[in-house]
């Protein structure tokens, strides 16, 4: 654990990310607006830390498309050094990703990796939020991914008995899926750190049966570990992040015959208006749980830390629909009036015609929202002020309601249901 925290404090990490719209959290844990505001966000600022998932997801109607890169080892004990330059010429892993939000608290993924092809299905789901009055203390989400890879047969039985793959041949396409179980407990202490702890368990339908010499322990199926990590504001701007996973497994202890190292990344994240920077390394080969879990056969102090990057970007796929007008107390229609009067005979005047409806009342008609159209990226702010708590970043093109024209330069607007104050300047019709 001495590295973990060691590491934590002296390694800079790289980790891209272009997004404008993965923003829409606050800024601090400020006494809010109103009591809409009571929960507790911008734990974290992305799906990620590193390695590890937070309890954060994509905004309703919103789609994150993820692009990660790893690059190979760093240092030359590990193949590493000047001949690779350092890593820039290998490859470890790639994974292009797509997260749905169906709701504000739900998510659904899917994704690809370069190592062994996985092909992955995911679900995030956070039922509890932390609040600002501490009723709730933790922001807790469940997680899943389960992943299928179509690498040929010879790849997947490699070092296996014939006699058994033929005898379990009928299994083969079980054999390719591995899932991985999360949950995900989160909580900001203040404004400066974020932690969280995320108990998981892994289970791989297949394992080759290897031994390990130390204690002639079997390779497990399922495997038990935690995780834990976090982010330490160190400015407005600037903020330190974590993560770590120590896995519980008997074969993986001293294997001098498969090599295991637990998976340990860190992070130095810079924000800048609306976009978020961070420079991250890890020793972990995979990007994805069900990856790096159960394989991580790169050492730290071997010089097997990675250089990465990830870029990810978010679409607002749908929208909340305009309101219509509704018209309260209205009488029937001159012409449904008309159809229920006595046809007039021989015998008896014509009835007077029946009078006009007397217009709706000013009062009794729901005016439309109030909606305008943002025409730059825009600081939703806590007060009227440039210099008020910052609660979200809006992306240009946003349709945002305005509930107030406080006064000539701020407005109060309402958006993915948060209120706040943004420059009027900023809005155009």
């Amino acid at each position: 654990m001495k590295i973990f925290f060691v590491a934590a404090f002296s390694i800079l990490t790289f980790s891209l990310f272009a997004q404008d719209d993965l923003l829409k959290m606050l800024d601090s844990i400020a006494p809010p607006v109103d009591k809409s505001l009571n929960r507790v966000t911008a734990t974290f600022k992305d799906l990620r830390i590193v390695n590890m998932e937070t309890a954060q997801t994509v905004g309703e109607g919103e789609l994150n498309f993820g692009i990660n890169h790893r690059f190979g080892n760093i240092g030359a004990a590990s193949n590493g050094g000047i001949h690779t330059l350092y890593g820039w010429d290998a490859i470890a892993d790639v994974f292009l990703s797509f997260d749905y939000g169906i709701t504000r608290c739900l998510q659904v993924g899917a994704g690809r990796s370069k190592l062994n092809e996985g092909i992955d299905g995911s679900v995030k789901w956070r039922f509890l939020e932390q609040t600002l009055d501490n009723k709730v203390p933790l922001t807790v989400a469940v997680y899943g991914i389960a992943t299928f890879t179509p690498m040929s047969e010879v790849q997947l039985y490699h070092g296996a008995d014939t006699g058994w793959v033929s005898a379990n041949k009928k299994n083969e396409m079980s054999h390719r899926i591995t899932y991985t179980s999360q949950l995900l407990l989160q909580r900001k202490f203040g404004e400066r750190l974020s932690v969280v702890i995320a108990p998981t368990y892994t289970h791989r339908n297949y394992v080759l049966a290897s031994i390990n010499p130390y204690n002639n322990a079997v390779d497990e199926n399922d495997l038990m570990s935690v995780g834990a990590g976090i982010r330490l504001k160190i400015t407005r701007s600037m903020s330190i992040l974590a993560d770590y996973y120590y896995v519980n497994s008997k074969y993986r202890k001293m294997n001098s015959a498969n090599p295991y190292y637990a998976p340990l990344a860190v992070s130095l994240e810079l924000e800048t208006g609306g976009h978020v920077f961070h420079f991250n390394f890890t020793n972990a080969v995979g990007i994805t749980e069900n990856s790096y879990l159960p394989y991580s056969p790169d050492s730290w102090t071997k010089g097997g830390y990675k250089f990465g990057f990830n870029i990810s970007r978010v679409f607002q796929l749908s929208g909340k629909s305009k309101a219509k007008v509704k018209l309260k107390g209205v009488p029937m229609s001159s012409e449904t009036s008309h159809a229920s009067t006595p046809e007039p005979t021989h015998t008896q005047s014509a009835p007077p015609p029946a009078p006009a409806p007397a217009p709706a009342p000013q009062n009794q008609v729901e005016k439309t929202k109030d909606m305008y159209k943002a025409n730059t990226v825009l600081n939703m702010r806590l007060n009227p002020s440039s210099s008020a708590t910052l609660i979200m970043t809006i992306s240009k093109g946003s349709m945002v309601e305005v509930v107030e024209k406080t006064n000539a330069d701020w407005w109060k607007i309402k958006y993915n249901d948060e209120t706040g104050f943004v420059s009027s300047k900023f809005l155009v019709k």
